[in-house]
């Protein structure tokens, strides 16, 4: 009799780039998205009201497994990352280059963001396609 192992094999595809912001209020961050991350992400999209902002009115959630295959498709040709404010994580972000372009224009780049932080922007959720 064999025994199988599973691996333990990464969902999201990360990098090692930290991004430092913020204003006076807040210190933002922007760290590499995870594995981690995921539980977070799952709450997000699961909730109706930031969905209608990246999704439109027609999609209320998605699955677990529907956000593994979004964020682990996305994550291989993305910079992906987790927001930070105050040390709290309040959304997601990341941008994107179509796979034969090596620059950074505003019609080559894409990005998308979800923040949800009553607590450190005023709003529930802010979030979209850029």
């Amino acid at each position: 009799m064999t025994d199988i192992v599973e691996k333990n094999v990464s969902v999201i595809k990360s990098h090692d780039i930290t991004l430092h912001g913020g204003n006076r209020q807040y210190e933002v961050v922007l760290r590499p998205l995870t594995d981690e991350h995921l539980p977070a992400l799952y709450q997000w999209n699961a909730d109706p009201e930031v969905l209608y902002w990246t999704e439109g009115d027609d999609v209320k959630e998605y699955s677990p497994e529907t956000v593994r295959q979004i964020y682990g498709g996305v994550s291989q040709n993305a910079l992906c990352f987790a927001v930070e404010a105050d040390s709290e994580l309040i959304g997601e972000c990341w941008y994107a280059l179509p796979l034969r372009s090596r620059e950074w224009t505003s019609s080559t780049a894409s990005a998308r963001t979800i923040i949800s932080a009553p607590n450190v922007c005023g709003r529930r959720t802010v979030s979209g396609w850029y």
